[in-house]
């Protein structure tokens, strides 16, 4: 009977002792490894994804995705991008805004058509309205394919 009286007096000296432990989340490390898991994913695609996809003549790679079900990609990446030659040229958001890249070269059309920005990076929003008037949307997506190979030349320089 002492010696259960001291173990339980341990466990309970221990338990007084020690609290929980808690990890200190912070949104500085969700963003890190968030960023990290991102990364290599991105890498895997492009190491092993891309290349069967050419090997194999695959040119697009669509995801349909039934109502209600999440779609792994549109969670990983907040949405999709659109890719010619390896170049990322238009981004389909999360919410199915369509958005065009734009360079000095492209960019006065863009602005002359009223089209905010869609983020940080240079891409600009293709309004509602104009989803209708193919003319205009295939002239800014020759423009914004344009922009992507001016920055992709740019790049290998």
């Amino acid at each position: 009977p002492l010696r259960l009286g001291r173990r339980l007096g341990l466990v309970c000296l221990l338990a007084a002792t020690t609290g929980p432990v808690f990890a200190q989340i912070t949104p500085e490390l969700v963003r890190e490894r968030t960023e990290r898991e991102w990364t290599l994913k991105a890498d895997k695609m492009r190491r092993h994804l891309l290349p069967l996809m050419r090997k194999h003549g695959i040119d697009l790679w669509i995801i349909l995705s039934r109502e209600n079900t999440p779609d792994p990609l549109l969670e990983l990446f907040g949405g999709y991008g659109v890719f010619l030659d390896d170049q990322m040229f238009a981004k389909i958001s999360s919410k199915g805004v369509v958005a065009l890249k734009a360079d000095k070269e492209n960019l006065p059309a863009f602005e002359a058509a009223g089209m905010p920005k869609a983020g940080k990076m240079p891409y600009y929003e293709v309004q509602a309205v104009d989803h209708q008037d193919g003319e205009k949307i295939l002239a800014w997506s020759r423009g914004a394919v344009a922009a992507a190979s001016r920055q992709a030349a740019g790049k290998k320089k």
